[in-house]
């Protein structure tokens, strides 16, 4: 922190406290002020019980109708509760989450590669414009906003810790290391019971690839058992979550035009990572997403290469949450790929929605390509080519957030009427209501009486 607190880095902070205020404006702008798509199903399941305090927590841990993360939707009906329903009150503790988090993953970055003055200022521009993304504002805008946020920054925490755990050479034959790796490795299963929802099974492949490739030649054959214990205490967790979690299985039909459409969507939700997804609908774009999502995909897969050949020889932490960061968002990007796009559409996976998780990568890219300048300091040309490729990127990733920031009023205005013609429910009809929830229109006129008649949300 010290190291970007410096008098030569003033224009640096101005720039990055002008991303931060820009960002909080749009938020400002466009917040989601009415219970919108599954809040009006949770509202009428939890309601109840919150308002009269029986069973809160027991419920949230035995119902999977909120994707299974009940320790973020735990804290994000307190917030409600404590605020009478103010759904304002989600989309506004996010945006705090990730100025927070940005700002960390900052000070991460400068502490682990110590970047030169130059590489300082593109890469701190590189993930504020990363992590600060308004080409998310389908989820940061709405009452998603403080789950994801919680679920992105304590993602990024459990990797950076896994990578730490397993880079400590100064306990090799000591007790206290066994200590340490078990209890990283039940704050992993914490966070994959109670955090991760859906995106559970790419965590713990992401854990338990890496950490097997990282021990690989080895020298210290402690190491190997410490991996063996993190291991089995993560199928413990992915075991426990099967149990508590009961879904319905995706029937996938094999064939090849299948599997082209679901690499196509892959494709396409790394493009739309650095592309606005409001273009989405015009002639010819999506194959323009396929193509920059295929060159960021080529990129990252490089920079995994890279990481895993110097892991080999150097057992150093960074190495380990790249790794870890690239494969967790390739994984989630193909298994959201392949979940969707047989059902839906490749078009679906342009969906500003998964935006935030793509983000993911992003940081990895940031961390690689400040390792590959600091391996390749006599080679000029590799470092020039390093840093054109974030500055394209971060022009890539401002012109984004300006054409979608743009639309931030509009955003908001449609929260604002949205909530006019709430006011009066009689008046609500049936398409209207099921076209702002993701449930039927009953339960969403239910859930609205039940605000009205315990005075909440714009009923309070």
């Amino acid at each position: 922190m010290k190291s970007l607190i410096k008098k030569t880095n003033i224009p640096l902070l101005f720039a990055l406290m002008g991303i931060i205020c820009v960002y909080c404006y749009w938020i400002d702008n466009a917040k989601c002020i009415v219970p919108y798509s599954d809040f009006f199903r949770w509202v009428l399941d939890y309601g109840e019980r919150i308002q009269k305090g029986n069973g809160m927590v027991s419920f949230f841990f035995a119902d999977g109708s909120q994707h299974y993360q009940p320790g973020i939707y735990l804290l994000s009906f307190s917030l409600l509760q404590v605020t009478h329903y103010n759904f304002s009150i989600l989309p506004i503790a996010g945006m705090i989450v990730k100025v927070i988090v940005c700002i960390l993953v900052i000070v991460l970055f400068i502490s682990v590669c110590h970047p030169s003055k130059v590489n300082l200022y593109i890469g701190t521009i590189f993930i504020s414009l990363i992590t600060l993304n308004f080409n998310q504002w389908e989820i940061i805008t709405e009452p998603f906003a403080f789950a994801s946020a919680i679920r992105i920054g304590l993602l990024i925490g459990v990797f950076w810790l896994t990578a730490y755990i397993f880079s400590d050479n100064k306990m090799k034959n000591n007790c206290r290391k066994y200590v340490i790796v078990i209890i990283g490795a039940l704050i992993c299963d914490l966070f994959i019971i109670t955090m991760c929802g859906g995106y559970a099974f790419a965590v713990a492949f992401s854990l338990i690839l890496n950490i097997l490739i990282f021990v690989l030649n080895s020298v210290d054959k402690n190491s190997y058992v410490h991996a063996a214990i993190f291991i089995v205490l993560i199928l413990v967790g992915i075991f426990i979550y099967m149990q508590l979690v009961s879904s319905g299985s995706n029937q996938f039909e094999f064939s090849l035009e299948n599997l082209i459409a679901i690499f196509a969507g892959f494709f396409m939700f790394w493009g739309a990572s650095v592309l606005p997804t409001s273009i989405e609908n015009k002639e010819g774009v999506f194959e323009i997403y396929s193509i920059v999502g295929a060159g960021i995909v080529i990129i990252m897969l490089l920079l995994f290469l890279m990481c895993l050949f110097r892991s080999l020889k150097e057992k150093n932490k960074k190495y380990l949450f790249i790794m870890l960061l690239i494969t967790y968002a390739n994984a989630l990007g193909f298994s959201i790929s392949l979940a969707r796009v047989p059902e839906y559409g490749i078009s679906v996976m342009v969906s500003s929605r998964y935006v935030i998780d793509s983000a993911i990568g992003l940081i990895a890219c940031a961390f690689g390509v400040e390792f590959i300048i600091s391996v390749c300091k006599k080679k000029t040309s590799n470092i020039k080519i390093g840093e054109i490729l974030v500055c394209c990127l971060c022009v890539l990733l401002a012109a984004t957030n300006f054409i979608e920031g743009c639309n931030s009023v509009y955003i908001g205005q449609f929260y604002k009427n949205v909530e006019t013609q709430l006011e009066n429910i009689e008046e609500c009809s049936d398409e209207f209501l099921q076209s702002i929830s993701a449930t039927d229109a009953e339960t969403t006129r239910k859930s609205l009486y039940f605000m009205k008649e315990n005075k909440l949300s714009i009923y309070y």
